[in-house]
């Protein structure tokens, strides 16, 4: 679970690529999509999403980088690590209309610190400073996901680029299961956003987790190594790397 430490910690999460449809997708006025259970391939989680939408591929990936106007989150993959759910065929057709999914998964679990919210914020702010990008969170709160009720962070984000390139708005949830730490990001553009918002919900609220988080059986002062992937930007926040040295 993600849990708070008095002296300070790092809180490591990680931003989630895309989601889309191949054949037809789904639009946010349509009746409701006929949903199909994804399972990540480390199967610490499934989610039902809208049927056809499924993993991108690291060869397709780079081919949907040569699309002109892809959205970079669709542009890299690594199957067990990040990657984006969705309309692949659709994509490497240069139609990115839709919404998308994108999943980050790491091999530690984060310590959420009681200041989570003004940390998010400050840390993804200084991100967006050093990789040319505007980014807002807004709606940051704790909240239990799924069936399971399983302890999450979410939050609402909206990035921008420097370059002129399209607007994104994405649900956030940032969630610990069982030593691994896992961020899901729903994402469309920042103009449909209000609109897909109730089926990112609906599509959230069937999440289903491996292991229930171990974070709550030691409350301690555990310090988390700030995680990057190379050259891929991105994987985000280092929230608290900072906020644990200046507490000591």
């Amino acid at each position: 679970m993600l849990s708070c430490s008095r002296r300070g910690c790092r809180f490591v999460a990680i931003a989630v690529i895309a989601l889309g449809l191949p054949g037809q997708a789904p639009t946010p006025g349509d009746a409701p999509t006929e949903l199909r259970q994804f399972q990540n391939r480390n199967r610490t989680f499934h989610v039902d999403l809208p049927a056809g939408w499924r993993q991108i591929a690291p060869n397709e990936a780079l081919r949907v980088a040569e699309v002109g106007g892809a959205p970079r989150d669709l542009c890299r993959a690594d199957p067990r690590a990040q990657y984006a759910v969705g309309p692949v065929e659709r994509w490497l057709a240069g139609d990115f209309g839709s919404a998308w999914l994108h999943v980050t998964e790491i091999n530690e679990e984060a310590v959420l610190p009681e200041d989570f919210a003004g940390e998010l914020q400050r840390m993804w702010r200084e991100h967006g400073e050093h990789t040319g990008a505007t980014i807002e969170l807004t709606r940051i709160q704790q909240e239990p996901l799924g069936p399971g009720k399983h302890p999450a962070l979410t939050a609402v984000r909206r990035t921008s680029r420097d370059n002129g390139s399209s607007v994104t708005r994405s649900l956030d949830a940032y969630v610990a299961t069982g030593r691994q730490q896992l961020t899901l990001a729903f994402t469309c553009a920042d103009r449909d956003f209000d609109r897909w918002l109730p089926e990112f919900r609906r599509w959230l609220s069937t999440a289903t987790f491996a292991r229930p988080s171990r974070a709550t059986q030691k409350l301690s002062d555990r310090l988390w190594t700030p995680l990057t992937t190379g050259a891929v930007v991105t994987v985000l926040l280092l929230v608290l790397y900072k906020l644990g040295r200046s507490k000591r």
